[in-house]
């Protein structure tokens, strides 16, 4: 089964349930709150990790 671009899969069940559900309507798994302070901190642990690499990359590049 496809999953749209409004969908998320249950890890309960593996079927496709609406991205803003708190709760499969299928299994009645519950999935955890996600905290936005959590997201932004793994962005920019990201972009703190991503930045030399790329100084790097552009300088081998350019010898």
């Amino acid at each position: 089964m496809e999953i749209g671009k409004n969908e998320k899969e249950c890890p309960g069940c593996a079927l496709p349930v609406d991205k803003a559900a708190d709760v499969c309507p299928y299994c009645g798994y519950e999935f955890p709150e996600q905290k936005s302070s959590l997201k932004w901190a793994a962005i920019l642990l990201a972009i703190i990790f991503a930045y030399p690499l790329l100084r790097l990359l552009l300088r081998l590049l350019h010898l």
